[in-house]
């Protein structure tokens, strides 16, 4: 899936008129496969709750652990 520059934009108006906290979701998993046991597969979802003053600071914190926007 590539990056949709119009819904960009609007997930960027909404965090700069956001007065309150944020919560990015994240999810991670591994699908079962022919060749992966069962017991490999997971599915893993996890929540964070950041204020808005302290938003700028944990993307930019996340951009360089990643090395990008992703």
């Amino acid at each position: 899936m590539g990056f949709d520059a119009a819904k960009g934009a609007i997930v960027a108006d909404a965090y700069r008129r956001t007065k309150g906290p944020v919560a990015y979701l994240d999810e991670s998993y591994q699908t079962h496969k022919p060749d992966v046991k069962p017991a490999e597969t997971f599915y893993v979802f996890t929540a964070v709750v950041v204020r808005q003053p302290d938003m700028a600071e944990l993307r930019t914190g996340l951009r360089q652990i990643v090395g990008g926007t992703y």
